[in-house]
């Protein structure tokens, strides 16, 4: 078997998917690292991976393969502590997913596959204890899971739907009636002869699986599906306290009228899911510039498969909803696109869930209850409907994504061209038509996403192909070592752009400018009167694994640190902070700030944040981390992993002779990571009349710069 057949093994780098290791044991010959089996249970309990042994690292970027002379024994050893209970809690592998691969010049590695685990063997741990040996991928490193996150396997594991759990005490009178009564006529409408229909209240809500009474112990009560689906918002809130559901329309400019419309929990309405359905779905089509389509050569379907797909979308965040987590359920509608938010990650491998044809739903009974009204099917059909309606208008394929740090699911929805005409056309003038054709249809699409939206991720193709995570990696490697890309960060905060196309500032975070709220503020929310929110500062989140010693080091933030709009051109100001953009005119929307349906003014918000303020540091610049005698210059550093510190002193002045570097030039010309050149080398060679001096008097200056001291005095303009 061979698991990469013509990969190039040089354009390989760990990410969230591989890991290699050396693997060669005491004697060299081979044996199995015990930090295999934290990769195994990361890559289980995450999206799975590849593990790659006998792979031996030379740089930050750069391996190699070395021969295991014992790669079949490792194989042997590799199944047999993998069936030890005491050692690992489930095998999920096949006879196929593990084997010896061996490369040109008769070098022999072993390659093991990794599929996610099903939630019903999750969490897989090491060492004999979830606690404390359950792992999750991130980046390209693996790390420990917290309890919290341990507890929620642990019941996604047992439990078959999340919502038939009984609250004793609650019955009809903690029921909103007008929106059980409406529910009723159309349920009736729809199915006029169902004997449904001859049932009182409490029967027919029995049947619906919003009422339940346990036959051992006797306790009945609403269940958690009929609280949420009928309930009054009082009531709701006393069992879920987190409970917040959310609505906004908004510009796509970042301004002080941060929506259009907004709907949320403020009591000025029934509160429930589906109230919130019936008040939102109109929303949600209105303006939709659609064409109808026939249906026969007489009969108009108003019911086009986008509006098909709006709905789905819709109801899936819902009875897919972990309503015990700590975010709200958030939609946003913008003037060309929909996001759709909802706390609790996919109970299926995404791969599957794509694919259709299977359904683990969490909330069962919510799920029951909009399919009696014609509103939900539960045949697994439907993720692919989605797919389908956006497809049918040649738009951008949906974007599903997961943040485990915070237990949330996000799905976007763009209505834009995956391949516009013009950009394709620019592409082509830039590459020569032949260049162009010779690229595969994963390469061209890559190119002409980093030219149509400024730059482009691992994270962004993936969510616009179905290519596997290997071949986006590959793709992504060839094109910048062929010249047609450039690269800035590393590991799964890489993003690439056009070469000598450097993006502006914002373009850095190029994601759909939706700001998702801090997940602590919705109780906040939720418990608070109309007028009563408080706004706050959406930080985002940042991680850093920046251990030089390490192999896992990251040394980038989260690429999950907050959303920026990808529209520059505007200036705008947020509780105070001054956030720049290229065009430097103000933003037409600013002003005084005007009252949303319920009362609050944008200002006393504190579900929506304005976008972070954008990183002004320079980017590296391509004449000059390519330039063949710096490259030259910095040889010994970037090929020597210890190095005498009087050399590679002497290696940064020279760099800075006669020119200003950034600390990333630097970094990067080096292959040190910025951390390690800024601690180590630069404070100290700035200090009193040491050889180096900053170009900006302020420290930590984004734009800050470096020379040699016997250059001229610079002056303050940017490079």
């Amino acid at each position: 078997m061979a698991f990469i057949d013509g990969l190039d093994l040089s354009t390989l780098v760990e990410t969230c998917d591989v890991e290699m290791k050396k693997a060669t044991g005491r004697d060299g010959r081979g044996a199995i690292p015990d930090s295999v089996w934290e990769s195994y249970s990361a890559m289980a309990n995450t999206s799975g991976g590849m593990i790659l042994l006998g792979m031996e690292q030379l740089s930050d970027h750069e391996f190699r393969p070395c021969h295991l002379a014992n790669a079949r024994k490792m194989v042997h050893d590799f199944w047999c502590t993998l069936n030890d209970p005491s050692k690992v809690s489930k095998n999920i592998l096949t006879s196929q997913d593990v084997a010896v691969q061996t490369l040109p010049g008769d070098i022999d590695i072993v390659v093991i596959r990794i599929r996610q685990a099903a939630r019903q063997d999750k969490p897989v741990f090491i060492n004999g204890s979830p606690f404390g040996g359950t792992y999750k991928r991130l980046d390209e490193g693996d790390f420990h899971c917290s309890d919290e996150e341990v507890r929620r396997m642990l019941a996604e594991q047992i439990s078959e739907t999340r919502d038939d759990g009984i609250f004793p005490g609650y019955g009809l009178d903690d029921l909103e009636l007008s929106t059980f009564n409406d529910y009723r006529y159309r349920f009736s409408n729809r199915q006029p002869d169902h004997p449904f229909n001859k049932m009182d209240s409490l029967d027919f809500l029995r049947m619906l699986g919003g009422y339940r009474k346990n036959r051992q112990t006797g306790e009945e009560g609403l269940t958690l599906a009929g609280l949420l689906m009928f309930g009054k918002l009082r009531s709701i809130l006393d069992c879920l306290p987190n409970y917040v559901v959310d609505y906004q329309e908004r510009p796509w400019e970042v301004s002080e009228h941060r929506w259009l419309d907004r709907v949320t929990t403020d009591f000025t309405w029934p509160g429930n899911l589906f109230s919130f359905y019936q008040l939102v779905i109109p929303k949600l089509f209105a303006s939709l510039k659609i064409p109808f389509q026939l249906e026969s050569s007489t009969y108009r379907e108003d019911d086009t498969p986008v509006h098909k797909a709006l709905r789905e979308a819709f109801v899936n965040m819902m009875i897919h909803a972990d309503f015990l987590g700590r975010c709200s359920l958030l939609v946003v509608k913008y003037p060309s696109a929909f996001t759709f938010r909802n706390p609790g990650l996919f109970r299926l491998p995404k791969e599957e869930m794509l694919r259709g044809g299977l359904s683990d739903c969490r909330n069962r009974n919510l799920q029951k209850m909009f399919q009696l009204i014609g509103l939900a099917e539960q045949a697994g059909s439907g993720i692919p409907k989605i797919f389908y309606g956006w497809n049918s208008q040649s738009w951008r394929r949906p974007d599903y994504e997961e943040k485990r740090e915070t237990n949330e699911t996000i799905l976007t929805l763009r209505m834009s061209s995956l391949l516009p005409d013009d950009v394709v056309a620019e592409v082509k003038q830039l590459l020569g038509e032949d260049h162009y054709q010779a690229l595969t249809q994963l390469e061209r699409l890559a190119l002409i996403t980093a030219s149509s939206e400024g730059c482009v991720s691992h994270e962004r193709l993936t969510a616009l192909t179905p290519e596997h995570s290997a071949d986006i990696s590959l793709a992504l490697r060839k094109l910048t070592q062929r010249g047609y890309l450039s690269s800035q960060g590393h590991g799964k905060a890489t993003i690439y752009y056009l070469a000598d196309h450097p993006p502006i500032c914002d373009e850095l975070n190029y994601s759909l400018p939706v700001t998702l709220p801090p997940l602590h503020q919705n109780r906040q929310v939720a418990e608070s009167s109309p007028h009563s929110g408080t706004s706050s500062q959406h930080s985002g989140t940042s991680s850093q694994h920046s251990d030089e010693s390490s192999q896992h080091s990251g040394g980038g933030s989260s690429p999950h640190s907050g959303a920026s709009s990808q529209h520059s051109g505007a200036s705008s100001q947020h509780s105070g902070a001054s956030s720049q953009h290229s065009g430097g005119e103000s933003s037409p929307h600013s002003g005084a700030s005007s009252p949303d349906r319920s009362g609050q003014t944008p200002e006393q918000d504190s579900l929506v944040q304005p976008s972070p303020v954008p990183d002004l540091k320079p980017i590296p610049r391509v004449s000059i981390i390519h330039n063949p005698s710096l490259l030259a210059m910095a040889e010994p550093a970037r090929t020597t992993t210890r190095l005498q510190q009087t050399l590679f002193d002497n290696i940064i002045i020279q760099l800075c002779q006669g020119r200003f570097l950034t600390i990333s030039e630097i970094s990067i010309l080096t292959n040190r990571s910025e951390n390690y050149i800024r601690n180590h080398y630069l404070s100290r060679l700035c200090r009193d009349n040491g050889p180096l001096r900053r170009r900006y008097p302020t420290l930590n200056d984004p734009r800050q710069q470096y020379t040699s001291k016997d250059e001229p005095p610079p002056s303050h303009q940017s490079s």
